[in-house]
């Protein structure tokens, strides 16, 4: 779910334009990079070792001890499953820590250093898909039942944009409705008084400043 999420909210540009207009290019950089880095830190953890400084994980690294010894046939094709999503996941692991959980010294005052792993989209998403194979196969194996490789609840993310475009289209509605020529400036008191005045409303300072204001919105999205 979290990178459906992801993908939903930053994998179109006009997306991410349109998340730029509304908050700000910095605030909506933070935004993707914490999520980012939550997706690579949640690839760790399905995938960390049985212990991390003697302290016991809860990982698919875990699940084939649970047949060593009682079903051999299984455990080995779950150690191999295993293995795979580790290997696949070690760039996630690079990240978390040389850059997210630990500042890597060489990394921060060398340009010579080494540079982080490459990470994308589609290897988070080939992790998750061995993470899956695993758990797949001790439930065919055991229950006779095959998982689903998907969430099937829409994404939030992408309600959240559908009615942010309806915000931003009623926002430039108002504004051609104030001024159908487009050519006068959104800070004009006259033409927001006139529009007041049009629809029954007393033209009081206030009332002039929501338009003002709803005006000023709506061009940063032309």
């Amino acid at each position: 779910m979290r990178l459906k999420e992801f993908r939903v909210l930053f994998s179109r540009d006009d997306d991410v334009a349109l998340l730029n207009a509304i908050t700000g290019g910095g605030f909506t950089y933070d935004v993707q990079h914490i999520l980012w880095e939550d997706l690579l830190l949640q690839v760790c953890k399905l995938t960390d070792p049985k212990k991390s400084a003697g302290k016991d994980n809860l990982s698919v690294s875990r699940l084939p001890s649970f047949f060593e010894g009682k079903n051999p046939v299984l455990f080995n094709k779950l150690q191999y499953l295993v293995e795979t999503a580790v290997e696949k996941a070690e760039f996630a692991r690079d990240w978390r820590n040389r850059y997210i959980s630990h500042s890597d010294w060489e990394k921060a005052i060398s340009q010579h250093a080494k540079p982080l792993a490459k990470a994308s989209i589609g290897q988070v998403q080939a992790v998750l898909d061995a993470v899956h194979a695993v758990l797949n196969l001790i439930s065919t194996e055991l229950l006779e039942a095959h998982i689903w490789n998907d969430i099937t609840v829409p994404p939030r993310a992408r309600a959240f944009l559908t009615y942010t475009r309806q915000l931003v289209e009623s926002v430039k509605f108002i504004d051609e409705l104030v001024d159908p020529s487009g050519k006068a400036r959104f800070t004009d008191d006259d033409i927001a008084s006139a529009f007041l005045s049009k629809h029954g409303l007393k033209p009081t300072h206030e009332n002039i400043r929501r338009i003002i204001e709803l005006r000023r919105a709506a061009r940063r999205f032309t």
